[in-house]
């Protein structure tokens, strides 16, 4: 079949029919619709992305030849007619292949009349500034780059102008012929026509450029070769789109240069640079003229730099004798900030966008460098200079595992010395090696730590080398054989003389320190020498708790709640371990100038060395430490160590601490003077972690030995003893708990004395009010005696002991306080032992001076507790003056919360003579002799005392009177005559009761104001002191009464009587006085009535006499009331006196009544017969005492008698008065 045939088929037709429509419509779309729509789309993109006008003359597109061709492409200035790019016409030959790679590829590019207005203004910003630095950030998502292929580009007659505005002057660039075979980064095998060139006239001086083009090859390769020599950089520095933030003098810039653009099949295509360049007398300085960087040589030779792929290959880098200045100004700013880019206006850049570095050097150096440092920011100024700064790097690569080395040393202006050597990987990014430093002075540095802390650093040379990796992150720093030398240390405080630390020498070995698992392991850390000054100021504050300056105050944050995530986030804790830490023959002066009298201790020698002691949890070191103190003491600690939790198990021993040193912590709470002592301990001390402090514990004995302390006042012995001994002690602070099995005290001497101001040195020495005790007690109970004159006698005062009264019940276990529930014994001493004891008591205020001995004290007290339903057990002995034994036992429990005690006191034979003073002073009489028993029980209970004082004197004897203006004026001799029984004995019983809460009770005043009243009770109402002594009452015992005109004792005068007879009879000492009294009125009465009556009974007894009978005397004639008027009648009538008679003279008989009347009338007693009255009643008193037999005459005394009226309150005037003397 023909092809006509074949034309000739309908279906035929019909197809090609269409084949013709679609080219026709083809090219009638390509030729009349395609060239308005991109002339139309392309002024109006180019306006967008340019922001400047642009215009476009006309398009015109082959569809066939896929040749496009635009015309008068303008561009003009923002704002503006001037033109800022025109291109007369672009011609491009597409081929074909471009639709099948969706990629532009050119067989031809030709742009004719391009022509370029570039404009710098004088603020240094160029009319194309904004086409540099874009507004918008680019994409977060990278566009894929874009493929191309363009072949046999050529730019002719092009011409650029650029108008340097600030410099006055338009540089030219004519007649411009740019020629390149091809770029392209796909594979195409067009063919090549155009070499490589570039031709021009800048400023009216001819510049081109050739090269080499191989376009048939299998590799497509064009090569351009450039080289230059000497060309000043600065000249154009100055057209840099951008700013510059330094300056740049001079700098000359050679190279020999060959840029390669290759293309082999199957392979991407390569833009090539190669050579050599070289920067020489390069000058940086900032924008003040100050240098930055200087340097005579930069050298590089590149083996391979693909423009392309960003792929570099160095075979060297040589930079010469560097000098760089690394400045900071006063805000912080550095000045090597400046040589970076500015960054305003550029977005972050995308993640993923950046090309992978591909870079290598074979070898680079830096040689003969220096670095000057000066920093502004901290006070003085710090400034460095690095010289002989070297580095070397060989074959550095970006490559994945590729291996470095690199070495660095320098030397600073100082003497210190700086030496690295090690490896470096990029990729991943990672270093290992070594680092070398020696001879660091620190005071060097003082800029920059002394705001940290509060001293100087006066001394101090540090040297360290060790082993460092870094495995690319910012905490993946390790350190390993970390070792270090810090010789000369100085530690320094303003204002003070002298170092506070001195160590000449530290050393360190085999440590490691790890950011990333934030740990720091030291091998072994060494000091010796050391010495170190710790003091506190009169201000109470430590010198070593100033060494930080005070944290200034900030404003409390805001509360934020805690949340899972950021619990989550918060950085793990450090961990430090120390594998063995020696501190050897050092020296602690610590100076306290707190006290009113400084204290100066010295711990010499002191070593002390702690191995593998962490902070990590539960790791347990060890520790060992021992120091002498003072030059005689030694304290030694040994044992585990735990830091987290802080836990510590130490045994413990301390011996012979001298006590002297720390007179000054006595001497400001306790007045007196420590001469000599010294402390001794061995046992486990335990320190455990607590809240808010640790708890301490310790298990073992404690001593203190030798123990000498004077009134710090009178210069006089105050306490000593040999031994203080602690034994079996367990102590804890949390919860607190003391448990000792035995306190043994062993030759110990009180001295107590009281001196001429009556203040006690005991009260002196403790820090007790000066107001004399004894000048206050005598003075409350001399107003208590004028303020009660006569009161009834306080205490009850009875020859024999008086029956105790009901025990006190000891406290029962069941009323123990709520708070002993929790804290059993917390105090708690099983036995307190005393050997040898004595007591000196001395009394200067009295003259002569009261001394008694108290000696050979011994005894003990057992089961002492804090818990009040427990009770010790006490027995002490001790004698008195080397003759009167003196015993105290009973139960006591001064550790309770309320005092508990059960207690007797007995004191035998003690001789009086030894107080005469006090006698003599305050009674107005020495004691002549006479010996004193003390009977003492004492029970206190729920703050409630019973006390029974009972006081026997033997033999006791007033001698010569002393004069003293002291003593008082009430009958003391008069007192010691009623107390002193037949047996020369006085005993005294003064009970005591009271509340301890009561805050006018108190014992010594009390018993004071007891024995006043005795005093007064004897000066006022002796007879009532009588009584209450043998059951009578005053009545019976001051007075005998008798019956007007009588002088006849009647029943109840002879039984008071009897009684006193009794009393005079046990006390022998005493004398009576006896007074007879009349009644001028009642016993004149009452002798009439005993004149009638013994008339009538003389009647009687005349007539028994006539009768024969007798009667013994007058007296003991009885009348019967029947015979009374018979013998009143006789009476009447053989009266001598004047009687009524009748008319013959002779007497009238009377009645009875008158007879008696008259009878009485007829007596009239004289004066002497009233005072013979009372003489005869005296004598029948003292008759009767004497009848008694229990009176001896010389006791009884008959005074005068008296007829003055009865006083008042003392009965009727016919009576006995009786006196005691």
């Amino acid at each position: 079949m023909n092809v006509t045939e074949l034309v000739g088929r309908p279906k035929v037709r019909r197809r090609l029919a269409i084949a013709a429509g679609v080219v026709a419509a083809y090219g009638v779309i390509g030729f009349f619709a395609v060239p308005p729509l991109v002339r139309s789309l392309l002024a109006d993109k180019l306006t967008r992305a340019l922001h400047r006008r642009t215009t476009v003359a006309g398009v015109s597109v082959n569809p066939f030849t896929l040749s496009v061709r635009v015309r008068g492409l303008t561009v003009r200035e923002p704002a503006s007619e001037t033109v800022f790019v025109s291109l007369a016409e672009l011609d491009a030959n597409v081929k074909l292949t471009s639709l099948l790679r969706l990629a532009p590829v050119l067989k031809e590019l030709r742009l004719a009349d391009l022509y370029v207005h570039l404009v710098r203004n004088a603020d240094a910003t160029y009319n194309i500034s904004d086409l540099i630095a874009p507004a918008t950030p680019p994409p977060a998502v990278p566009p894929k780059p874009l493929r191309y292929a363009l072949n046999n580009i050529q730019l002719t007659g092009g011409s650029i102008d650029f108008d340097d505005r600030p410099v006055g002057k338009v540089h030219t660039v004519r007649n411009l012929y740019l020629g390149i075979p091809f770029l392209s980064n796909l594979p195409d095998e067009t063919e090549v026509f155009v070499q490589p060139a570039l031709r021009a006239s800048v400023n009216g001086t001819p510049v081109a450029l050739g090269g080499r083009t191989k376009p048939f090859a299998g590799s497509r390769e064009t090569a351009l070769d450039v080289q230059f020599k000497d060309l000043d950089v600065p000249s154009y520095l100055a057209y840099l789109p951008v700013p510059m933030r330094v300056k740049v003098p001079s700098a000359l810039l050679s190279g020999t240069l060959t840029l390669t653009f290759r293309q082999e099949r199957g392979k991407p295509s390569t833009l090539e640079l190669s050579g050599r360049t070289a920067l020489r007398d390069v000058r940086v300085t900032d924008t003040h003229g100050a240098d930055v960087l200087n340097f005579p040589l930069l050298d590089v030779r590149i083996a391979a730099a693909d423009l392309l792929t960003g792929r570099t290959r160095l075979k060297s880098v040589l930079l010469q004798q560097p000098r760089l200045r690394v400045a900071r100004d006063a805000a912080g700013l550095w000045n090597l900030a400046a040589l970076a880019p500015p960054s305003a206006g550029r977005g972050p850049t995308p993640a993923g966008s950046a090309t992978a570095l591909a870079l290598e050097v074979a070898k680079l150096n830096v040689t003969e460098g220096t670095v000057t440092f000066a920093d502004a920011t901290v006070k003085p100024p710090f400034a460095a200079t690095l010289r002989s700064f070297e580095i070397g790097v060989r074959s550095f690569s970006t490559a994945p595992g590729a291996v470095a080395t690199v070495e660095l040393s320098a030397a600073s202006d100082a003497g210190e010395t700086l030496r690295e050597t090690g490896e470096l990987t990029f990729s991943p990014l990672a270093a290992h090696g070594t680092i070398e430093l020696a001879g660091v002075p620190l005071r060097r540095y003082a800029a920059y730590y002394r705001d940290a802390i509060a001293f100087d650093v006066a001394g101090g040379v540090l040297g360290l080398s060790t082993g460092y990796a870094w495995s690319g992150r910012g905490d993946g720093w390790t350190f390993a054989n970390l070792a270090g030398t810090l010789r000369s240390l100085r530690l320094h405080r303003p204002g003070e003389r002298g170092d506070f630390l001195a160590v000449p020498n530290t050393a360190l070995t085999g440590s490691a320190f790890d950011l990333a698992t934030r740990t720091v392991a030291l091998g072994e850390l060494s000091l010796s020498d050391a010495r170190l000054a710790v003091a506190r100021g009169r201000h109470g504050v430590w010198n070593l708790a100033t060494l930080l300056p005070p944290a200034p105050a900030s404003p409390p944050a805001p509360a934020v709640t805690a949340t899972p995530t950021a619990a989550a986030a918060a950085p793990a804790a450090w961990t430090f371990a120390v594998k063995r830490f020696a501190l050897e023959r050092a020296r602690v002066d610590v100076d306290d100038a707190l006290p009113a009298q400084p204290v100066h201790l010295v711990l010499a020698p002191l070593a002390l060395t702690a191995t593998d002691i962490s902070t990590a949890p539960g790791v347990r070191g060890r520790l060992a430490a021992r120091a002498g103190v003072n030059g005689s003491g030694t304290i030694s600690l040994a044992g585990g160590l735990v830091l987290a939790p802080l836990a510590a198990s130490l045994e413990t021993k301390v011996a012979d601490v001298p006590l002297v040193p720390l007179q000054g912590y006595v001497t400001d709470r306790l007045r007196l003077v420590v001469n000599d002592g010294a402390a001794s301990a061995s046992g486990e001390l335990t320190v455990a972690a607590g809240d808010p402090l640790p708890s301490v514990g310790f298990t073992g004995r404690a001593a203190i030995d030798r123990l000498a302390t004077v009134d710090a006042h009178a210069a006089e012995d105050l306490v000593r003893w040999s031994s203080l001994a602690f034994e079996g002690v367990s102590f804890a602070s949390a919860p607190f708990r003391l448990a000792i099995a035995d306190v043994g005290v062993s030759g110990l001497v009180t001295r107590v004395v009281i001196a001429a101001d009556r203040t006690i040195n005991l009260s002196r020495v403790f820090g007790a009010a000066p107001a004399p005790a004894a000048a206050a007690a005598e003075e409350e109970a001399a107003t208590a005696a004028e303020a009660t004159p006569a009161p009834e006698p306080a205490p009850i005062v009875e020859p024999t002991p008086t029956p105790a009264p009901a025990t006190t019940p000891a406290p029962p276990a069941a009323a123990a306080p709520a708070t002993e529930a929790g804290s059993a014994a917390a105090v708690r001493i099983a036995k307190v032992t005393v050997r040898g004891g004595a007591i000196v008591f001395i009394d200067r205020s009295v003259s002569p001076e009261v001394r008694m001995d108290v000696t050979a004290l011994a005894g003990s007290v057992s089961g002492l507790s804090s818990l009040a339903s427990t009770a010790a057990d006490v027995d002490l002995h001790a004698t008195i003056n080397g003759q009167a034994p003196l015993s105290v036992t009973g139960k006591v429990n001064p550790l309770a919360r309320d005092l508990f005690l059960d207690l007797k006191v007995v004191g035998n034979d003690f001789d009086l003579p030894a107080v005469s003073p006090y006698s003599g002073t305050f009674a107005g009489y020495a004691i002549q002799r006479g010996k004193l028993d003390v009977d003492l029980d004492y029970k206190l209970a729920e703050r409630r005392l019973q006390a029974q004082n009972k006081f026997e004197l033997d033999q006791f004897d007033f001698g010569e009177k002393v004069a003293s203006p002291k003593a008082t004026h009430l009958p003391v001799r008069l007192a010691v005559s009623l107390l002193k029984d037949r047996q020369g004995r006085i005993t005294l019983n003064l009970p005591v009761s009271g509340s301890l809460d009561d805050p006018k009770f108190r014992l010594g005043p009390i018993i004071l104001k007891m024995i006043v009243n005795l005093l007064v009770k004897v000066a006022t109402s002796p007879f009532s002191l009588l009584g209450s002594l043998f059951g009578g009452s005053s009545a019976q015992l001051d007075t005998v009464a008798f019956a007007p005109g009588t002088a006849t004792l009647d029943a109840p005068a002879r039984a008071g009587l009897d009684t006193l007879a009794a009393a005079l009879h046990d006390r022998p000492g005493l004398r009576l006085d006896i007074a007879g009294r009349f009644d001028e009125t009642a016993d004149r009465e009452g002798l009439r009535k005993l004149g009638l009556e013994r008339a009538v009974k003389r009647e009687r007894l005349d007539e028994l006499v006539r009768k024969g009978g007798t009667a013994p005397s007058l007296d003991a004639v009885t009348v019967a009331p029947s015979e009374y008027d018979t013998y009143l009648t006789r009476a009447y009538k053989h009266g001598k006196f004047a009687k009524p008679r009748n008319w013959l003279g002779i007497a009238k008989k009377e009645p009875v009544a008158e007879m008696e009347k008259l009878l009485l009338a007829s007596f009239d007693p004289t004066a002497d017969a009233l005072r013979q009255l009372a003489t005869e009643r005296a004598q029948a008193v003292q008759s009767h005492l004497l009848a008694t037999g229990k009176v001896n005459a010389d006791q009884l005394f008959v005074v005068g008698s008296s007829g003055a009226p009865a006083a008042k309150g003392k009965g009727p005037a016919t009576r006995v008065d009786l006196s005691l003397k």
